[in-house]
């Protein structure tokens, strides 16, 4: 019989194999954008972009989903529940008698 050899799992502190740096260019530019005196201009560069661009941009996506959710649920509320649920109750368990973290098994 043969035996089949198993590679030992990497830990953490192990670094990647396959793991390649990043390129010169992008080296001299993540350290140009963390001088003291770029640093500020890049983050309100930043922040100024997600506010202005990205804020409306989902805005115009999320406005009409909720709309239709909002139309949904007043339709749904007009109609009423169906004839079978009237009857029934639901049970809602909001916690035990010592409360919650205290199960003692």
């Amino acid at each position: 019989m043969g035996t089949t050899t198993r590679k030992a799992p990497r830990s953490k502190n192990t670094p990647n194999p396959h793991y390649k740096p990043p390129g010169n260019i992008l080296q001299k530019l993540n350290t140009f954008v963390h001088l003291d005196v770029i640093t500020p201009f890049v983050f309100f560069a930043f922040w100024g972009v997600m506010l202005v661009v990205v804020s409306p941009v989902l805005a115009a996506f999320f406005l009409p989903l909720t709309l239709l959710y909002q139309l949904g649920m007043a339709l749904v509320n007009k109609l009423g529940p169906p004839k079978s649920l009237k009857s029934e109750f639901a049970v809602v368990i909001t916690g035990c008698n010592t409360g919650f973290g205290n199960l003692r098994y």
